[in-house]
């Protein structure tokens, strides 16, 4: 059911390590200062997909072995002794029992948000449903999300062996389309009969109602897991391309950053995470200069590369790049620019503005 975490594509570990990088030292991150990517990660399935629709990272809180290799390092030759990585990547391989902290949820495409579930305290999901199970005869093969919550469990036969949440419930008369179907804002308003008192409440009260009507739904009753999955995209396909359209804005930001960089204000550091415990740095560009670069190495959380922008490039289209070489042969080129405080930007959580056509 699980596979390593260098099998997961460098794209969804860059996700959920930086995710986890972002929120040390927060509010929002308390607990997660110690805590790391565990090297095992658990695919997750939807039923209206083919292909792996999520990664489930575990995360680690405990002690780890960390090597770093800076430019001045080399001559140790880490990068090119073979045993050398096959006694880290063993030591990674094998966290101790007991040690899980919360888990990370990262998609594997843009059918929804990039991290559509988290948490610093609750077990990861699938383990929670491998101790469900634990009384069945049957293993766990395999792990499926139907919505934010709620997760079943397989067995090799694709059977339902255990089930955290509730199912959704299954209904008939949903629109294929919920924006363009949509009734709008309706009201409904009951009025007493005219001869009602307090004397004598009985009586039909008459209804009216403004607006569109909602839709006539009725309930699906199933027989078998296998008839829930395959009445799941007709039941949910609505809800499910809503959803994507909503996550549209969040991928675009992140592509944005993949292929313009990310902006690091003067007088402030940005902290890269490193998705191995061996690599070696390079910074290139001409806003090289203007920054100033560290690794940095933390009790039981892995390393990270602290980017701290210590004055405004004369040009200021000046690029930054973080290339990241690490001992698996692995490599990131991560973009950055150095932008003044004074820049205006759009404040967080606003969209900009935009104009649309009217026919």
């Amino acid at each position: 059911m699980r596979i390593s975490f260098e099998e997961v594509p460098l794209d969804v570990r860059r996700s959920a390590a930086q995710r986890l990088e972002s929120i040390r030292g927060t509010e929002a991150g308390r607990g997660a200062d110690a805590a790391r990517l565990g090297r095992e990660v658990c695919p997750i399935f939807r039923p209206d997909l083919d292909e792996i629709a999520y990664y489930e990272f575990e995360l680690i809180v405990g002690s780890a072995t960390v090597r770093l290799v800076t430019a001045e390092a080399m001559t140790s030759r880490a990068f090119e002794r073979k045993a050398a990585k096959e006694r880290a990547a063993a030591e990674l391989s094998r966290p101790a029992r007991g040690t899980g902290h919360g888990f990370i949820v990262a998609s594997a495409g843009p059918h929804d948000f990039p991290i559509p579930h988290w948490s610093l305290e609750s077990p990861p999901p699938s383990r929670l449903l491998e101790r469900l199970a634990g009384g069945g005869e049957k293993e766990v093969a395999r792990v499926v999300k139907l919505d934010a919550l709620a997760y079943v469990a397989e067995d090799a036969d694709g059977e339902r062996v255990a089930t955290l949440g509730d199912l959704p419930k299954l209904v008939t008369g949903l629109p294929r389309n919920l924006r363009k179907r949509s009734p709008g804002i309706s009201s409904l308003i009951a009025r007493p009969p005219g001869d009602v008192s307090d004397d004598a409440p009985e009586g039909e009260h008459r209804v009216e109602r403004l607006g569109g009507g909602p839709p006539e739904l009725k309930p699906v009753e199933v027989e078998s897991w296998q008839e829930f999955k395959d009445r799941y995209t007709d039941t949910f396909g609505s809800f499910l391309a809503e959803l994507e359209r909503q996550a549209q804005e969040a991928w675009e930001i992140d592509r944005l950053v993949r292929e313009f960089g990310e902006g690091i204000i003067v007088g402030e550091s940005h902290r890269v995470a490193l998705l191995h415990p061996e690599a070696k740095i390079e910074v290139t560009g001409e806003a090289a200069g203007s920054v100033s670069v560290r690794m940095t190495e933390r009790s039981g959380a892995p390393p990270a590369v602290a980017i701290h922008a210590n004055s405004l490039p004369e040009d200021p289209k000046a690029d930054l790049e973080l290339h990241i070489s690490y001992a698996n042969q692995e490599e990131e080129r991560l973009r950055f620019f150095v932008v003044s405080r004074d820049v205006p930007s759009t404040p967080r959580g606003m969209r900009p503005p935009r104009t649309e056509e009217r026919l």
